[in-house]
């Protein structure tokens, strides 16, 4: 990879690793919003992470949560093992 000034780089980004980075990113600053109580900011952190993977059934029940707001009080582990479980139904069609 060359430079602007016509240098050889030995750094080169993985757009694999970026795109990780920015899904790990828009996690945790959408909980760091939420803890805030910036509930739409936090949905839209959540949005941006479940874009970039889909696969990630945590994303959904953390903004499902925000759009629900009196869900909040409850546990999500029943909602994420329906995801989960509907994620793998759907891999296996």
């Amino acid at each position: 990879m060359q430079d602007t000034h016509g240098s050889t780089s030995s750094f080169a980004v993985n757009t694999g690793e970026s795109k990780k980075v920015k899904t790990l990113f828009s996690f945790v600053v959408g909980n760091q919003l939420m803890k805030s109580e910036k509930y739409q900011e936090a949905i839209q952190c959540y949005t941006k992470a479940m874009e970039l993977d889909s696969a990630n059934a945590v994303f959904p029940c953390n903004r499902f949560g925000l759009k629900n707001p009196f869900l909040l009080f409850f546990d999500f582990s029943v909602f994420l093992i329906v995801q989960l479980s509907l994620a793998h139904f759907e891999g296996n069609q």
